[in-house]
């Protein structure tokens, strides 16, 4: 694994690398592009963001203290994402189980496909999707509204949709024919949620 205290940090690796990367920073944004390899990418950063771009591996964990995280074109069996006082943003990626979640940040997933099942938390954010597909679904904020698009149609869902403090579009729906499953809840928000109708 590589260390830093205060610089910024670049990944790179060889072409046909299948080892684990592992990058700690304090002070210092990590930026990884291109990174392609079989096995686990792990990032950890106290002070500063974290980007990463074309990166494809294994598993990808990334977390942040006090910076972002955003992460676009990302091709992992298992994608996880976690800020503590952040944004965490998802773009173009493609996995089989996804974790996002933020404690004072919002979370964001646009053009984001879990195969098998995905997780987004906010305790003090929104969570926003555009185009997002799985068909096993937990979106949770406590302080903050759940909105976007869904790849899909709503009839293949079962829903359960819970808005403390606000009001939801969606209703509630347990049917057993429904292959899929749809968790959205808020204490503090509201929940605007919209199918697109068709799933690629």
């Amino acid at each position: 694994g590589l260390k830093s205290a205060g610089q910024p940090v670049l990944i790179q690796v060889p072409a046909g690398f299948a080892g684990d990367v592992s990058v700690e920073s304090e002070n210092g944004r990590i930026v990884s592009e291109g990174i392609e390899t079989a096995g686990v990418l792990l990032l950890d950063s106290e002070n500063a963001g974290i980007r990463l771009s074309g990166v494809s591996c294994a598993s990808l964990r990334a977390g942040s203290e006090n910076g972002s995280i955003k992460a676009e074109d990302i091709r992992a069996d298992s994608i996880v994402l976690s800020g503590d006082n952040a944004s965490v943003t998802l773009t173009n990626a493609e996995g089989k189980a996804l974790a996002l979640s933020s404690k004072n940040g919002r979370v964001t997933a646009a053009q984001v496909t879990a195969a098998e099942q995905a997780k987004l938390k906010s305790e003090n954010g929104a969570i926003k999707l555009e185009a997002f597909a799985s068909p096993n679904m937990e979106l949770e904020s406590e302080n903050g509204s759940i909105s976007g698009t869904i790849t899909g149609r709503e009839t293949d869902y079962q829903i359960s949709s819970t808005a403390g403090n606000g009001s939801s579009n969606l209703e509630n729906r347990l049917d057993a024919k429904a292959p899929y499953m749809l968790q959205a809840k808020t204490k503090n928000g509201s929940i605007r949620l919209q199918f697109t109708g068709e799933r690629t």
